[in-house]
């Protein structure tokens, strides 16, 4: 399928192109992760700006006006696109870097949604930014691929022409429901296989 395709590509070109490498098991991040992908999926906004950096909560407005958008979000997609989120897959085994005062790392995220009363499914492929700063132990998270690239160079200036933001395939899969676990199998075979046969260190200027 064409559709494959094209965002296996994407993840591919995620990957390579931001130089990252194999994952040390960081137990913090993970649980941070955890908490807030189980927030988008139980639609749970509160626990979500919990855990959304603060530098993207302040180009959106202040909290109260960043949680009244994902609120909108989610309402849009149950009321007016009629799908609802069954699960969220993170791609959590890219290595932790660093910049100035900043860690971080890239994560490769699928979205599987169930258009209702229909037998499609909809994969959608994001890519969350998780960002640790001045050693503090919390670690928070961006979803990138709603932030333009204005908004990125001044949420975070110090990534300015150092760090590459991957970008979120133009289109999401629709697919028949029956053929999703297989269609996630292979998408994380080709992660594996991606990361196998090109790891690289990042190397700043």
């Amino acid at each position: 399928m064409q559709g494959i395709k094209i965002i296996l590509l994407f993840i591919a070109l995620m990957l390579t192109g931001s130089n990252m490498i194999y994952a040390h098991e960081d137990t913090a991040l993970n649980s941070a992760l955890e908490k807030m992908t189980q927030s988008v999926v139980t639609n749970n906004p509160q626990e979500y700006i919990r855990h959304t950096s603060p530098r993207l909560i302040i180009v959106m407005g202040g909290e109260e006006n960043a949680l009244k958008l994902f609120k909108e979000s989610l309402s849009t997609l149950r009321d007016v696109h009629n799908i609802t989120i069954d699960t969220v897959i993170n791609y959590n085994k890219l290595d932790v870097m660093k910049l100035e005062n900043i860690s971080f790392k890239f994560i490769p995220q699928i979205m599987v949604t169930t258009v209702t009363d229909t037998e499609e499914s909809i994969l959608i492929v994001t890519n969350v930014l998780a960002i640790k700063e001045n050693d503090s132990p919390e670690w928070k998270f961006i979803d990138t691929n709603f932030v333009g690239d204005e908004e990125i160079d001044i949420m975070i200036p110090e990534f300015k022409d150092k760090v590459k933001i991957p970008r979120l395939a133009e289109e999401p899969l629709i697919l028949p429901k029956k053929e999703v676990q297989k269609v996630l199998q292979n998408m994380l075979n080709f992660l594996d296989e991606s990361l196998k046969q090109k790891p690289a260190a990042i190397d700043y200027p």
